[in-house]
């Protein structure tokens, strides 16, 4: 659930919110052996606030750069899971990065397609980097990316997101919205 503020003018568009999720974890091997009884659910409060530069036509609105800058505090067996995985961890090669707060930048694109309808289908992409590693992370590389699409019906939005990291870490958000105001 998430609940944000848009500004937008012609050449700018600002935004700021807080949200949160509850969903489901999956561990490859060899965690997976580690973790294989614990409840698979994870919890995250967040917020972000960030701008983008505007290019608006009457048929798209082209946000050409944006920076944004997010906070987000994980807790529940997610969390609990990686802290057990961190404690037996014989593989000097298998990075945790167990941090329950993470602070983040990312600099993205996003177009934002006006269709007939009054509808609009938009996607985009960002790249970013944690700002708080862990002492285990410190001189590694901790940069990830991802790429998102959305389509809004009247007030209604679906939307995806795909986003990885290092070494085969990834996650997938399947997001419905409604705009109250």
């Amino acid at each position: 659930m998430n609940a944000h503020r848009s500004i937008t003018r012609k050449y700018f568009n600002f935004y700021y919110g807080l949200g949160g999720t509850i969903g489901k974890y999956k561990f490859d091997k060899p965690i997976n052996e580690t973790v294989s009884n614990n409840p698979k659910t994870f919890y995250n409060l967040n917020s972000k606030t960030g701008i983008n530069l505007n290019l608006p036509t009457k048929k798209m609105d082209w946000r050409v750069i944006g920076i944004e800058l997010t906070y987000n505090y994980e807790f529940g067996p997610y969390q609990n899971a990686l802290e057990n995985v961190r404690n037996s961890n014989e593989d000097p090669s298998l990075l945790i990065f167990n941090k329950k707060s993470i602070l983040a930048y990312n600099f993205g694109s996003e177009a934002v397609f006006k269709l007939t309808s009054g509808n609009t289908f938009s996607f985009g992409y960002y790249i970013g980097e944690l700002l708080n590693r862990t002492d285990n992370l410190k001189g590694m590389n901790t940069t990830f990316m991802a790429t998102y699409m959305s389509y809004k019906i009247k007030k209604i939005t679906l939307s995806f997101l795909s986003e990885g990291g290092q070494a085969n870490i990834s996650s997938s958000k399947f997001g419905l919205s409604y705009q109250l105001f």
